[in-house]
């Protein structure tokens, strides 16, 4: 299904949160409940993970509960970010060459990292540090790096030379490549925001880490969270809307993370085949279970292009997509065509 959308399209924004401050209301429930454990709603944002992240909540106690998903957002900072030099991720690249002891959740994440990178064709790549790093997104100094630079840096990229030890728990990746989670770490983070949010019994929630927004439930009046699809270029516009249950939806755009020189776009998700930013599309969104599994496919279908990208996606159970392409058109899933409602 084709729908035009207008050039260059976005950006996934929440059509009803409130963004600052801390706001607690107590809601009406039976006399013993309100004594015991007061229902209320939380609203809170916080930057972490290079990003704004804002999580509202409704149920017993949430601010305790959102203070405690925000924790575990930064812990999975603190573990997978390669820009903190005690990190696991930082470790392991420090010690290129040589075996090093992993926690299960880093293997895990590393293991499904790899699981992405071949079934894209390693269009997602969690090898990509080194290539990413002469760009200089993370680092907050940007720049074009020359061919020499790009063709010395990818010759380190390349997924199936990462080495695993389920024994032992431990991984191996060859001197000069540097792990980078960053198309992965955010998603993950958000599902255990997810979890953590659940285990406090949260009757309903919503997080949103720039592109990634997990939704708890429903909405607290009973019907799905609603969230609209964005022009990324008029913040004003909304084109589509799409409805939410218990749900995740990502979005990767090439108005995230870019910087413009001599009047070329250079964004940060970049084809691991060539070194530079992937053309072809400018934004791509999944709608699936798992804000990881989104993350991961959003810049893998980015990378591929449209049509490998819709093969794909048509491909895999219990995922739906819509991919923009640079004229502006957009393609919109099987299983998402009869559910998305265009403004």
């Amino acid at each position: 299904m084709n729908i035009k959308f207008g050039r260059r399209f976005f950006l996934i924004i929440l059509v009803v949160m409130v963004v600052s401050g801390i706001i607690t209301l107590h809601l009406r429930t039976d006399s013993s409940s309100v004594a015991d454990n007061p229902v209320t709603s939380t609203t809170m944002t916080r930057f972490l993970m290079d990003t704004a992240i804002v999580i509202k909540a409704v149920g017993p106690d949430s601010e305790n509960a959102v203070n405690e998903a925000f924790a575990e957002i930064e812990r999975v900072e603190a573990v997978f970010s390669r820009h903190l030099p005690d990190s696991q991720v930082a470790k392991i690249n420090q010690h290129a060459g040589e075996w090093v002891a992993v926690s299960p959740e880093v293997f895990e994440l590393l293991q499904k990292g790899i699981y992405y990178g071949r079934l894209s064709g390693g269009a997602f790549d969690i090898t990509i540090g080194s290539v990413i790093e002469l760009w200089g997104f993370g680092s907050g100094i940007n720049r074009v790096p020359d061919e020499d630079e790009l063709r010395q840096a990818r010759q380190y990229v390349d997924i199936s030379k990462v080495e695993i030890d389920e024994e032992r728990g431990r991984v191996r990746i060859p001197q000069g490549t540097v792990l980078d989670f960053g198309g992965i770490a955010k998603g993950y983070a958000v599902d255990l925001c997810k979890q953590v949010l659940k285990e406090n019994r949260v009757i309903s929630a919503m997080i949103s880490a720039g592109g990634d927004i997990a939704v708890v439930g429903v909405k607290e009046n009973g019907n799905p969270w609603r969230v609209g699809i964005q022009h990324p270029r008029i913040s004003t516009d909304i084109l589509a809307v799409v409805s939410l249950v218990d749900q995740t939806i990502v979005t990767s755009g090439d108005y995230e993370r870019f910087f413009i020189e001599e009047g070329v776009r250079f964004h940060h998700i970049i084809d691991p085949a060539t070194g530079f930013p992937a053309r072809g599309v400018i934004s791509v969104t999944i709608i699936a279970d798992s804000a990881a599994d989104g993350d991961a496919l959003s810049t893998a279908v980015f990378v591929l292009g449209l049509d490998q990208g819709k093969e794909l996606i048509e491909r895999l159970d219990g995922i739906e997509a819509v991919i923009v392409d640079e004229d502006g058109d957009a393609w919109v899933s099987s299983g998402l065509k009869d559910e998305i409602e265009l403004l």
